[in-house]
């Protein structure tokens, strides 16, 4: 029986969701915009608004789900601790979403998520080792060795 998860990415301008499927193809997909001077628990409405339109749409049932952000974040407790773009602090947004989900919610750098992504399904598929730039509303880094991610050595700047 395939499995299927629930990816979300939440950039300075827009905030990207989707449902995918194991072997990391994107069933169905949205992008809203991510209104950066709004309070965070407006952003969050937003994002699973979102997610439950793609679930309602697609029929499916995912397993669990993930969300990258940037910024400083806590990933035991599901926590942004620190968002300069966006002006988040302390929000525990993972435990949010999955609360509202019904479903299991990771959260992490959005910058490592993406290398980790690029690693397990896309340009970078099945590279040993992967150092990823990302360039958006800010740069973002993550580097991965033998699909984990490496921590501690990212790098970033916010325009």
């Amino acid at each position: 029986m395939m499995k299927y998860y629930v990816g979300i990415d939440v950039g300075g301008t827009n905030i990207k969701a989707g449902i995918v499927d194991q072997e990391g193809g994107i069933l169905i997909e949205d992008s809203i915009p991510t209104g950066a001077e709004r309070e965070q628990k407006v952003v969050l409405k937003d994002i699973i608004t979102s997610v439950e339109d793609l679930l309602s749409k697609s029929e499916v049932k995912p397993v669990s789900a993930g969300i990258g952000t940037p910024g400083l974040i806590n990933r035991n407790t599901g926590t942004v601790i620190r968002n300069y773009n966006l002006g988040w602090r302390d929000f525990a947004i993972a435990p949010a979403l999955s609360e509202a989900l019904g479903i299991p919610v990771t959260l992490e750098n959005d910058a490592d998520a993406a290398a980790l992504g690029e690693v397990v399904a896309g340009c970078a598929k099945d590279a040993v080792k992967a150092l990823i730039i990302t360039l958006g509303t800010g740069v973002g880094s993550g580097y991965v060795v033998g699909e984990r991610i490496v921590r501690g050595c990212e790098f970033g700047r916010l325009f």
